[in-house]
């Protein structure tokens, strides 16, 4: 899914419609309240942005795969993904 306002994808997560890429400035309130917890720790690159899921689920085998994928290719050293 695409949103043009990263509030609109913070609160589809929250929902339940899947993980949200976020720059960390704008889910602190939603972190605070517990509606939603980092997937993985922040990227090394200080690009500021984390990989979230509501607090609520259930991280599965594909979940964490995408994740491992992501975390991969955002630390790639020549910067390209593939």
């Amino acid at each position: 899914m695409v949103f043009e306002h990263a509030s609109t994808l913070a609160q589809a997560c929250i929902a339940g419609l899947g993980v949200a890429l976020l720059p960390g400035f704008l889910f602190q309130p939603e972190l605070a309240r517990g509606e939603m917890t980092p997937l993985a720790p922040p990227w090394p690159n200080g690009a500021g942005y984390w990989l979230m899921t509501p607090k609520s689920a259930r991280i599965n085998t594909a979940t964490e795969a995408f994740r491992d994928w992501l975390m991969t290719e955002v630390t790639r050293s020549d910067g390209a993904f593939a």
